[in-house]
């Protein structure tokens, strides 16, 4: 039996999200409203098969305790099914390695392509990573806690150099009882954080330049903040999860600021990562009567350009991502 997202039985209180020091605009009338048609087939739409020099490509998503590595029609090319407890979020590299943020295990394992043989796990016990990113080049990974074993406060766990056991542990000091979600590291090596105080229902999303040292608030509000991710030019991609809506927003940064809604049309995702070979948005969304999609996005309009079922489960998947990763 799948396990269901940890974020599902997180509350948020309603209320204006706002950009540091820009308001997040409101878009024109009707820029979020998906135009009839717009939504296309995977026959028409799904990007080619191959990565080049890097073979097959493949959109993995993880579901508790499974992990599944799709072609980009939809069908399936692998399954990791051994040694997940709680498999949360997933990055990948561009050699098409996976890391998986496995929240019962309080471990991130490494897997090769189409998760043939597990190269590496890293571990911080006591902990609950529930996100992860990485950067292969530099050999840096960022894990988002979403808290301690105990239920204390979240936090991110930095590992630098290869090293398997944290080299930093960042925190929010004005967020004491913090509690993590999203992660990303942008591409001059920093890491962004999204979290939300329990307490509050606020949430906001912390840069740590260099991934060390005490946070920048980016973007803060009273909504979910969830999951992040950049693109090729380095603008910011959030999510906006809205407790209790039909509807759950995208929000396109210009760098970190000027931010507004790219798309309002999605049912639930929580986690987005790019596919930075054909300059697509991939999400995770809790679909409608069709059940749990996997989806490409154009990150110029908004619209889904693919789209494809997730599993023969109603639980959809928490993390997504395309392999090979960012950087090819």
């Amino acid at each position: 039996m799948r396990l269901p997202r940890l974020l599902s039985t997180i509350g948020f209180a309603a209320g204006l999200l706002v950009a540091a020091g820009c308001g997040a605009a409101s878009p024109a009338p009707g820029a979020n409203t998906m135009p009839a048609g717009r939504l296309a087939t995977a026959a028409q739409a799904t990007p080619p098969a191959e990565c080049g020099k890097y073979g097959a490509c493949s959109v993995e998503a993880c579901f508790g305790y499974i992990c599944i590595a799709y072609a980009t029609d939809g069908s399936v090319q692998a399954e990791l099914t051994s040694g997940l407890s709680n498999a949360q979020g997933i990055a990948t590299d561009r050699q098409g390695n996976a890391y998986i943020a496995d929240s019962g295990n309080s471990e991130i394992f490494e897997y090769g392509p189409y998760f043939k043989g597990l190269i590496k796990t890293y571990q911080d016990y006591g902990q609950v990573p529930l996100d992860v990113d990485v950067d292969a080049k530099t050999k840096l990974l960022a894990v988002s806690n979403k808290s301690t074993t105990g239920s204390g406060a979240g936090s991110v766990s930095v590992y630098a150099g290869g090293a398997t056991t944290p080299t930093a542990t960042l925190s929010d000091p004005d967020v004491p009882d913090a509690r993590g979600i999203g992660i990303a590291i942008d591409r001059h090596g920093n890491c962004f954080w999204s979290l939300y105080d329990p307490g509050s229902g606020r949430s906001k999303i912390d840069e740590f330049s260099a991934c060390q040292g005490s946070p920048t608030a980016v973007v803060s509000g009273k909504h979910a903040l969830a999951g992040m991710a950049f693109d090729r030019a380095n603008n910011l991609y959030y999510v906006v999860y809205l407790s209790g809506s039909a509807n759950h927003d995208i929000f396109k940064c210009k760098g970190t600021i000027h931010c507004r809604v790219l798309g309002s049309h999605f049912v639930g995702p929580l986690i987005i990562n790019f596919d930075n070979k054909w300059d697509f948005l991939w999400i995770d969304d809790v679909g409608g009567p069709e059940g749990p999609l996997i989806e490409s996005i154009n990150p110029k309009t908004g619209y889904v350009t693919s789209s494809f079922r997730a599993g023969s489960s109603t639980d959809p998947p928490f993390g997504v991502a395309h392999a090979p990763g960012p950087a090819y």
